[in-house]
């Protein structure tokens, strides 16, 4: 659990200080933190999924987890768009395309803080495998 908490943190660290560099334009930071973000996003994910192995999801916990997914759904749908509008303002650079590419973004972040929300939500929800055989 520890090492998927850090894995949290960090990625929560790193969208915060993507946020920033994006609003403020500091294009070189900017794109080096989507790459660190993106592992720390696929690393806190499968430290989610290691921890979550060794859970039973029943009743509410299980209704919540149905959710939790499909956020995960939404996030991995905004992706590729946000990525394609941040290519398209890195390479001609226009108001309408900045507005586009940080409503994508800020989209992406509301996601991805809902499904961290809800899978929160179905951990806590959720009896470990040895009292749930017990």
């Amino acid at each position: 659990m520890t090492t998927f908490l850090v894995a949290l943190a960090l990625t929560v660290l790193l969208l915060v200080a993507l946020v920033v560099t994006g609003h403020k334009g500091q294009r070189s930071a900017h794109y080096a933190l989507v790459v660190l973000t993106l592992a720390s996003l696929v690393w806190a994910v499968r430290e989610a999924e290691v921890y979550g192995q060794g859970l039973v999801f029943e009743g509410a916990a299980e209704s919540v987890r149905t959710i939790h997914f499909v956020f995960v759904g939404c996030v991995l749908a905004l992706l590729p768009v946000m990525v394609v509008t941040g290519v398209r303002l890195a390479r001609v650079e226009d108001p309408a395309r900045r507005r586009l590419h940080a409503k994508m973004a800020y989209a992406f972040l509301v996601m991805v803080l809902v499904t961290c929300t809800l899978g929160a939500a179905m951990t806590m929800m959720a009896e470990p495998i040895a009292v749930a055989a017990g």
